[in-house]
């Protein structure tokens, strides 16, 4: 069985470069296809127990076209050999385009894009047994990376996920070979445990730094409890917040005056799981900044982090919580990866900065006569103005919007 390294894979890459190539391949791969299936998404490997970590549904088959799916050709023994992003009398130009290519041990699959050009995005190796996913290495623009996967009686104890940069399909050669060195790649280590009745129980990720630094541990998924319900969870939480924010705060040590505390939501369903709220302090000197360089948008600007976060001014609080953490990653079981709404946990956080706002902060950090706590959502998919009359007190947000800080808005 040889196994594929990285010159095996740019020997592979040089295969497929020209449009030509892309041709050839293209020819054998549909000629060899005996029937076409639709599917959710690409019916390729994936990690086991996503479904239940990430809340990634897995793809599946299906008789008619989905709203979003792909168009598979398969082989007399039901292996993929074709992979189309839109119907076969599309225009190939218009279709990103998978192709498979099927081994002893394995199977390559070439990803090109959808232009005249049909250039190649990324090459991947899979390495298979059985039907089960043991490895993979792929390269493409953004770099290369290599996934192994360790099973043991039929369970997966670990992923190991390193990545490489610099290298790209762009990067050809020996010296891209060479630099897929394990020492020289970013490693992401993911840890699975199971509990006596066979289910998972736990995951955890541990990302190497370098630099004689310790690595970065965090908890990826914990199976909730029995027992433990979401409302609880969310009081927890809630509770959590409000006694760990102001020591972060006082242990950030913010010396400029500052006219907010916003606290970005977690836990939404583009996030992969749940965690400790990004804080932001932005200063009085910012958001006179802003004044002057956009005087007409200052409703909403001092508020819409996104576009200031990298300023100076801006305040980000370096913090961090396990035991919140931990109660998010539950609260996002319950909710996101088990296809239920936002709502509850977007009212724990209003609930929490309504408490914050009703503390004092004297002795902690210097604030405006106008400074308030609120949540933010930094997609801008959530109504600003509902966060704000949960959270903040109505006489608050009476002067900012007198000074026009807010747009005007019925308080009740």
């Amino acid at each position: 069985m040889t196994r594929v390294g990285p010159q095996e894979l740019i020997t592979m890459l040089r295969r497929f470069r020209t449009r030509k190539q892309y041709a050839a391949l293209k020819k054998s791969c549909e000629a060899a296809a005996a029937e076409w299936r639709w599917a959710t998404d690409l019916m390729l490997p994936e990690l086991p127990h996503d479904d239940v970590v990430r809340g990634m549904k897995p793809p599946k088959w299906v008789k008619a076209r989905p709203r979003h799916g792909s168009l598979h050709g398969l082989d007399r023994d039901g292996r993929v050999r074709c992979i189309r992003s839109d119907d076969r009398d599309r225009p190939d130009r218009d279709v990103y385009e998978h192709f498979l290519i099927h081994e002893g041990n394995g199977f390559w699959c070439a990803f090109f894009e959808a232009s005249p050009r049909k250039a190649l995005l990324a090459l991947k190796w899979y390495e298979m047994e059985g039907g089960r996913w043991l490895r993979s290495l792929q390269v493409g623009h953004s770099g290369a990376r290599e996934i192994v996967l360790d099973w043991e009686a039929g369970r997966l104890l670990k992923v190991l996920d390193r990545s490489w940069p610099g290298a790209s399909a762009g990067s050809l050669g020996a010296a891209s070979a060479a630099r897929l060195k394990e020492a020289d790649a970013e490693q992401t280590t993911y840890t699975y445990s199971y509990g006596a009745d066979g289910e998972l129980e736990r995951v955890t990720e541990q990302a190497e730094l370098g630099d004689g630094d310790p690595p970065w541990v965090q908890v990826k998924y914990q199976r909730v409890p029995e027992g433990v319900n979401l409302d609880t969870l969310l009081r927890q939480a809630e509770d959590l917040v409000v006694a760990e924010v102001p020591r972060a705060v006082r242990a950030a040590k913010v010396r400029d005056v500052v006219y907010g505390l916003l606290m970005q939501f977690t836990g939404v369903d583009t996030d992969l799981d749940g965690y400790a709220p990004p804080l932001f302090l932005p200063t009085e000197a910012l958001r006179r900044r802003l004044a002057a360089e956009h005087p007409r948008d200052m409703a909403w600007y001092p508020w819409a982090v996104p576009e200031w976060e990298s300023d100076p001014g801006a305040g980000r609080v370096t913090w961090d919580s396990p035991a919140l953490d931990e109660t998010l990653h539950l609260i996002f079981q319950l909710t996101i990866v088990r296809g239920r709404g936002y709502g509850p946990v977007r009212k724990m956080f209003q609930r929490a900065c309504a408490r914050l706002n009703a503390r004092a902060w004297k002795g902690i950090l210097r604030t405006t006569d106008d400074f308030i706590v609120v949540p933010f959502d930094p997609h801008g998919e959530f109504d600003a103005r509902a966060d704000l009359r949960a959270s903040v007190p109505a006489d608050r947000l009476r002067l900012l919007m007198d000074r026009g800080y807010v747009r005007r808005m019925k308080l009740t």
